[in-house]
């Protein structure tokens, strides 16, 4: 076996081919007490801090190293042991090839080197397709798992539905899926069929700043919101397909459990229009396509709702730092202009990291109001 120990300033690495996986603890010991040599800390004065289990499922080496970029950025707020998986069952030769790294500082006084880990897997062959017994035994016990499922979901469920078994929260990106509604109509109908399932999705952390926005709003006019009859979302298409973005989903799943809709009864017009049911009243709901389509994931673009002759519109800039708030009266209109910071992968990351694994964020509940809008749009392709 080829192997390698490299040393830096913060960071201790090991590599192997073909490694035992009940070596792989022995090797992150070793890093750690590397580190408080390497730093001058005390002797045997090196200790591992994690708050949690972070398991990572990356398609490949490159997706691999964007995660580690991703995480290296999080270490001094959300400290874990990290196992990053390559899965790859095409081989025929089942080993698991690993890398190691051990991320340390020196604590206050100089007396203790902490230490965050990261475990790289790169499983081939019969190995990949029972990941189950290769993550257990490398958990921090006693620590909450959570699970990062990095891309589009994958065709088959194996491995999905062992990883979902593993964690205490499951944590996706609804706009890395191919095909949007039945993605997110899989997600759904997993967690129902799996007891205690928690789903994050950076996707819906993404409409965070819509969601509040609405939410204020309509909590200051009152008898606006209890009137909507009419809802618009726009969304930039995607170039390669006609898919519809799962942010308009999830926006509309919110909505309609925020507003009191109900989507357990929908109709759908030959124009591709649904119908929910209000309280007293009906809301007819267009799903809008706008501007040049993009090679990027499609995403929302504008909202506008509307109730008699009164509207409220939320557009996104052409530049995606701006929302542009339009509120037209009877009598009057009003706009306003909110400076926003769209988030990158690793704030979003972190947000759902925040999440405890029993937390209601209210994903499940806008789920599970947009799922009979998914069937209902939902097109074989």
């Amino acid at each position: 076996m080829a192997e390698a120990i490299d040393s830096g300033p913060l960071t201790l690495t090991w590599s192997g081919r073909g490694v035992d996986p009940a070596r792989i603890e022995a090797e992150l010991v070793r890093l750690r007490y590397g580190a408080a040599g390497y730093s001058g800390a005390a002797e045997g004065a090196a200790i591992r801090t994690s708050l949690l289990n972070l398991v990572v499922y990356a398609a490949n080496e490159a997706v691999a190293d964007e995660a580690s970029e991703t995480l290296a950025r999080l270490t001094g707020h959300h400290p874990s042991r990290a196992l990053i998986i390559i899965a790859d069952s095409s081989q025929t030769e089942s080993r698991i090839d690993t890398r190691l790294a051990a991320h340390c500082h020196l604590s206050s006084g100089l007396e203790q080197q902490v230490c965050c880990e990261e475990v790289v897997l790169s499983v081939h062959g019969n190995a990949a397709e029972h990941l189950h017994s290769v993550i257990i035994p490398l958990l921090v016990p006693d620590l909450p798992v959570y699970v990062w499922w990095t891309g589009p979901l994958p065709r088959g469920r194996h491995i999905f539905e062992e990883l979902i078994e593993t964690s205490d929260r499951f944590i996706i990106d609804s706009a890395r899926f191919r095909h949007p509604t039945h993605g997110l109509s899989r997600v759904a109908n997993l967690c129902r069929e799996t007891p205690d399932c928690a789903i994050g999705d950076l996707n819906w952390a993404r409409l965070r700043v819509w969601r509040e926005l609405l939410a204020q709003r309509s909590a200051a006019q009152s008898g606006f919101s209890k009137a909507i009859d009419h809802v618009e979302i726009g969304y930039t298409p995607r170039a390669d397909d006609d898919f519809l973005p799962a942010q308009a989903f999830l926006l509309l799943g919110w909505m309609a459990g925020h507003f009191a809709w109900t989507t357990d009864r929908l109709d759908r017009t030959a124009g591709g229009e649904i119908t929910l049911s209000g309280r007293d009243r009906s809301i007819a709901v267009r799903f809008q396509a706008t501007g040049h389509p993009s090679a990027e994931a499609s995403s929302l673009t504008n909202v506008r709702l509307q109730a008699g002759g009164a509207s409220l519109t939320i557009r996104l800039s052409d530049d995606g730092r701006h929302l542009l708030l339009t509120e037209q009266g009877l009598e009057r209109s009003t706009q306003q202009t909110i400076a926003i910071e769209p988030p990158g992968q690793g704030e979003l990351l972190a947000a759902q990291l925040d999440d405890l694994p029993g937390e209601d964020t209210g994903y499940d509940a806008t789920l599970l109001a947009a799922t009979p809008v998914l069937e209902a749009l939902d097109v074989a392709h």
